[in-house]
């Protein structure tokens, strides 16, 4: 049996590569207590009632609002603010108890779900429609939820003796997500400057740090995305 010391896991295949990270691996004796790849864990019937019933609620109390706010109807479309939210806690809560689906594109999904809300939110319930009138969400929300969650990844980098180069792809995106809200800056479209400077330089100070530190495993994992 082949083994990842770099995954921790075992494999069964003759390559003399990991195919999760495409490192070396070694072999090793029968017997040993490390978690074979892949994993099958099949849908029990319980967990997929569960699925079908929070999904049917959903769905209901998203039919609910919208109808409740026709019926009451007094120039604002705040259905479209709380449809977004349980939409969010419906979709995105299935996709955070999903084990096959790596932390980091989670985190990465989340980040973007969050900012969304938040704009939609600012955007429905403020005197303006359009974006550059959207104040508090692109000026304060946007900036500390990418600080947040490269924050996150960048601890989870850490403290993971094994496993850190799956979160390398992630991390960046999220610090290109990070420099968003400084171009809108740049554009005139966020006020105050001061949260959007910040969230960009810890995301450029990232990328930096990344990939000094760990430029074999970048130059690495890129390569395994894009196929180059």
């Amino acid at each position: 049996m082949n083994y990842c010391p770099e995954c921790d896991v075992r494999i069964s295949t003759g390559s003399d590569r990991c195919p999760l990270c495409h490192g070396e691996i070694t072999r090793e004796k029968d017997g040993g207590t490390t978690e074979t790849y892949p994993r099958y864990e099949p849908m029990t019937r319980k967990r997929y009632k569960i699925i079908l019933a929070v999904s049917a609620a959903a769905v209901f109390l998203i039919l609910a609002t919208v109808l409740i706010n026709i019926l009451t109807w007094k120039g604002r479309a705040w259905s479209a603010i709380s449809s977004g939210y349980i939409l969010y806690l419906w979709i995105f809560g299935l996709l955070t108890f999903n084990t096959r689906i790596h932390t980091g594109l989670k985190l990465v999904a989340h980040a973007a779900a969050i900012t969304a809300l938040l704009i939609n939110t600012n955007a429905l319930s403020g005197k303006y429609e359009t974006l550059t009138k959207v104040s508090w969400a692109v000026s304060w929300g946007m900036p500390i939820i990418f600080f947040c969650f490269i924050t996150a990844v960048s601890v989870i980098m850490l403290t993971r003796k094994r496993g850190r180069r799956e979160y390398v792809f992630f991390q960046f995106s999220l610090c290109i997500f990070g420099l968003i809200p400084f171009i809108m800056v740049m554009f005139g479209m966020a006020k105050p400057v001061l949260p959007s400077i910040i969230t960009a330089a810890s995301s450029v100070l990232t990328i930096i740090a990344v990939t000094i530190f760990q430029r074999k495993v970048v130059t690495s994992e890129f390569k395994r995305k894009f196929h180059i």
